[in-house]
């Protein structure tokens, strides 16, 4: 909720000030957009959130080309990469898993919907197999704060949790609990 009303705040004071003014840019109304956009997501995430949790979720466990299920998730997303300006680099090793193709593709595109809210530098995916226990590991890897902006304080929000800790990053949690990872 409070995800959902800091943007919906931002998002009123735009356009309030878009109404005293009676002019609007391209600039704003991206940004006017954004603000609604995050809002809307997080609402959304908010309920996926509340179905994972309520354990009613059925696992259908099949093998699956983790690297093909990663890379497809880059690829649905690669518009959003060029508009966003994005830079990311890839370094794939080929794995198989046993999981739920829904969730897990939901999994990846969570971890990209977080990573793509705070990074501020090229995103480095990485998936390996670690050898024992044998499993495919994913790492992502990016600045979410200039080098030069680095202020201890800055990692807190206003609500005293850490900056990193959005819905998308509960979701992550949730369907990464769900899926036993």
């Amino acid at each position: 909720g409070g995800e959902v009303a800091a943007n919906l705040s931002t998002a009123l004071e735009r356009v309030t000030a878009l109404a005293a003014t009676g002019k609007i840019d391209r600039a704003g109304l991206r940004l006017l957009r954004d603000e609604i956009d995050r809002a809307r997501r997080a609402g959304i995430m908010g309920q996926q959130v509340v179905r994972l949790s309520s354990g009613r979720v059925q696992i259908a466990n099949e093998r699956l080309d983790l690297n093909g299920l990663l890379r497809e998730a880059l690829r649905q997303r690669g518009r959003e990469i060029d508009a966003r300006g994005i830079e990311v680099r890839q370094v794939l090793a080929p794995a198989e898993v046993m999981s739920d193709a829904t969730l897990l593709f939901s999994l990846l595109q969570t971890l990209l919907d977080w990573s793509f809210e705070h990074a501020v530098s090229r995103i480095d995916v990485t998936l390996e197999i670690k050898a024992w226990p044998a499993n495919a590991l994913i790492t992502l890897a990016y600045q979410h704060q200039p080098p030069d902006e680095v202020d201890p304080a800055a990692k807190i929000g206003p609500s005293g949790e850490p900056r990193l800790n959005t819905m998308a990053w509960r979701l992550l949690q949730q369907t990464a609990g769900v899926l036993g990872l």
